[in-house]
């Protein structure tokens, strides 16, 4: 005697835990790829941001040391910006030069302080005294 075969249209509980498992094995890479390109993104923005603002500051520090080239411009983690901090060391290289490091970064551990780990950016340069 011959069985007769049912023929039904939807997959059997086997066949849908491959799919599952397949798929699982398949998105983890996908997803780890994910996470690294937008960790990526997010310190790639923080830099740009970080460049922008110390261009901005250097460039705030040259127009004062145009009005008064002794004034001391050294600060230590001043706020600039949404969680930005700036620290600038002044040093007097001789009566009519000033070399002049701007560093800045966000804060990521919120403590009001630029730590060492938290600078994107350091600029460098001298300011002469033109007068």
């Amino acid at each position: 005697m011959r069985q007769a075969r049912r023929q039904h249209g939807g997959f059997t509980l086997t066949e849908v835990l491959a799919a599952v498992v397949l798929m699982a094995i398949a998105l983890v890479p996908i997803l780890k790829a994910h996470i690294a390109s937008q960790v990526l993104g997010t310190k790639a923005e923080r830099s740009t941001k970080a460049l922008a603002l110390a261009v901005e500051k250097t460039e705030d520090i040259r127009a004062s040391a145009l009005r008064s080239f002794s004034t001391n411009f050294s600060t230590s983690s001043e706020a600039l910006s949404q969680g930005y901090l700036c620290t600038v060391q002044d040093g007097q290289e001789t009566a009519t030069l000033k070399s002049i490091k701007v560093m800045v970064g966000y804060d990521i551990d919120g403590d009001g302080a630029l730590d060492g780990d938290e600078v994107d950016v350091v600029l460098d340069t001298q300011i002469a005294d033109t007068q």
